[in-house]
């Protein structure tokens, strides 16, 4: 986008920043970064093109899909990417006003995402991995020309050196450390048939089921198609769902109260590596003298462990039932006329099969005429019937 502006072409940058926005607003974001770069040196026109597009596009998906969430910032991660981007300002030969700029403003950004709660968090860290080494090294091959003295020069080389050493040696390690994650198969990975056959046999696709998060998250992709999991990888929606995970407030009776709000009736252990956020829970489930009572060991081979949570909270209140949940739907079975509250986020695009949605609290009420089957899913666009909103 941004050499896109550079060659006069804003209609066509403007498209780009666009559409860099819907692929990821985390991508929009860091074009502003440029384009807030631009507004500084009081280029109006390329601001305003990298400025505007991307707000355009993170309004209408907000107001389509009103979701927010959060993605955690700690601080020790704060500082890789500010010292990086502090470097750029002092460092960049004096004519990369935009550069220099743009360095200050990522800066100055990162440490608002730690102060600030939002869906960014450590996302704000892609801007400095994917820039930082190629940014410096292109200011360490060119000389700063208003540095005229020897010794000063040097001493800019010397710092952009180190910049960049540093740079490398973090992107680096965090590639690493990622593939290693990502490509590695652990064994109770690829080995899931004893599990999801015995989730089925327990019927365990009637409740929902949660997972103790792995730290490579395989466990969402693995069992997603069988049974409604309490958690996927989604990192901003599981902070803002189950805070007891990241606050530090997990303990036996924090995590029996998670699981009642979420009417879970499983809990399911992959012995493997647990995520940072899921240790204490991973210690509390596995561990035979801290499980509590209510966890009911129920199945077990070499890679998982199944528990059933006595006395679950059901995911359809009386007088409805579960007759099964699919990966995009629900279908229950109420047997009079009446409200049942059903445990599924309420969202605006829910949609039944005859019967009123309502909201009730963060979840759904179902309002049904007469008993019978109903199927509650999720489609976008008007609704096809006229009885299925309240």
């Amino acid at each position: 986008c941004v050499p896109l502006v550079r060659e006069r072409r804003l209609w066509l940058g403007a498209g780009y920043a666009a559409l860099a926005t819907m692929a990821s607003p985390v991508a929009g974001l860091f074009v502003a970064v440029v384009g807030a770069a631009f507004l500084l040196v009081r280029d109006w026109g390329r601001a305003l093109v990298l400025l505007i597009p991307p707000a355009a596009v993170v309004g209408l998906t907000t107001l389509f899909f009103p979701f927010t969430g959060e993605q955690p910032m700690p601080f020790a991660r704060i500082w890789p990417p500010v010292l990086l981007g502090l470097a750029v300002t002092v460092l960049a030969p004096r004519t990369w006003r935009v550069a220099r700029w743009s360095g200050a403003v990522y800066a100055l950004g990162t440490v608002l995402t730690y102060l600030i709660a939002s869906p960014v968090g450590t996302n704000v860290e892609r801007f400095a991995e994917l820039f930082a080494p190629a940014v410096l090294l292109a200011a360490l091959l060119t000389a700063p020309p208003a540095l005229t003295a020897d010794r000063v020069r040097r001493l800019a080389r010397g710092l952009l050196a180190v910049a960049l050493a540093y740079s490398v040696w973090w992107v680096g390690g965090k590639t690493v450390s990622d593939l290693r994650v990502s490509t590695v198969v652990p064994a109770w990975a690829a080995e899931t048939d004893g599990v999801v056959a015995a989730l089925e046999g327990l019927g365990a696709d009637r409740t929902r089921v949660e997972v103790v998060p792995a730290r490579n998250h395989r466990e969402a992709t693995l069992l997603a198609p069988h049974v409604n999991l309490a958690r996927g990888w989604n990192r901003q929606l599981d902070v803002e769902r189950g805070r007891l995970f990241y606050d530090g407030s997990f303990s036996a009776a924090t995590y029996r109260e998670w699981l009642d709000r979420w009417a879970v009736g499983y809990v399911v252990a992959p012995l493997g590596r647990p995520d940072g956020p899921a240790r204490a829970e991973a210690k509390l489930v596995r561990d035979p003298e801290l499980r509590p009572e209510w966890l009911e060991p129920v199945w077990r081979d070499a890679h998982w462990q199944v528990y059933r949570v006595r006395d679950a909270v059901p995911l359809v209140s009386a007088p409805g039932t579960v007759v099964s949940t699919g990966p995009a739907d629900l279908v229950l079975r109420v047997a009079r006329p009446g409200a049942v509250t059903v445990r599924v986020a309420w969202s605006p695009w829910l949609r039944s099969d005859g019967g009123c949605l309502a909201q009730e609290g963060g979840f759904t009420r179902l309002t049904v005429d007469e008993p019978g089957e109903y199927r509650i899913s999720s489609r976008y666009g008007p609704s096809p019937g006229s009885g299925d909103r309240c």
